[in-house]
Parts: C-alpha cells; structure tokens; sequence
C-alpha cells in the first residue's frame, strides 16, 4: 500500500501532491523489469538489463526534482538490482515486496537510474524520509510542509 502526501509552500502557497512508495495496482519488479526490457525506460537500462539478465528494476513511485529547474515530479525510481551471490560481501536488500510473495530470493543495489527533466537536466530522488522535513519551494524561497493525506492501493 503505498502514501499519499500532500506538500504546501508556507510562503507562495504552491503545493505538491504525489502517491508514494507501491500500490496494489502500482507496477512491482516483475512489471517494471519487463517494460524495462522491452525498452520503455530507454536503450542504456535494456542494454543493461541484456547484459545482467537476472537482473530487477525497482518501480517503487518516489519524488525527483531538477537540479536546474527544481522541477518536482514523481515517476518510478527504476534503480536496478542484481541477484546476491554466494560469498558476495556486499549489502543485502530484501525488499518489502517479498512479502507479497513477488521475489522469492535477495537482491543487491547495482545502479540508479539517471532521471531527466523536460529542460534536459538530472533530476534526484528526494527519499521519503526526506521529505517530511519540508521541501523548497520551485518557486520562491519559501518551504513546502507535509501533510499525510492518505494511502493509496
């Protein structure tokens, strides 16, 4: 189930919504990894995703924002994933979607994604965690404060 937030400058009162984290009806790994596949991200992740193929993409929606611009927009984070392997020292993630009974084994952080805005920029994920302590405002100096507004399946 995944949250929905509302954000609202305290200043200009521009304001935000965004539907966070997975709904029922969201896209999990095995979705999003496929689209991926067949190219709908773009050729350098189905390039990747060819040359990994046991290889996940994470389609968990989270909020990115321009570098240039300061452009918000949710969008899946797309970070990939690859299988851990016996006698790996690296990291372990057992994502929360095991849960569901989607992914049956652990994977491992390999790359993000690069996320591009309409004016041709890097945009960065802005974690949840993140956000509750208030976000810039695009549009003047003022600060976007949360609100929990609800959950979303």
């Amino acid at each position: 189930m995944g949250v929905i937030y509302l954000w609202q400058c305290n200043k200009c009162g521009y304001s935000l919504e965004a539907y966070l984290g997975y709904g029922m009806n969201g896209i999990f790994p095995e979705g999003v990894t496929k689209a991926a596949r067949e190219g709908r991200y773009g050729k350098e992740l189905k390039t990747l995703l060819t040359r990994y193929p046991g290889a996940v993409v994470d389609g968990e929606d989270a909020i990115l924002q321009c570098e240039h611009c300061y452009r918000y927009e949710v969008r899946p984070l797309l970070a990939t994933y690859l299988p851990v392997m016996e006698g790996s020292e690296r990291e372990n993630y057992a994502f929360f979607w095991d849960s569901y009974g989607c992914l049956a084994e652990s994977y491992r952080f390999f790359r993000d994604y690069e996320h591009r805005c309409r004016c041709g920029h890097r945009m960065w994920p802005i974690y949840e965690e993140e956000c509750f302590a208030g976000l810039p405002c695009p549009y003047c100096s003022g600060t976007l404060k949360p609100k929990e507004a609800g959950y979303w399946d």
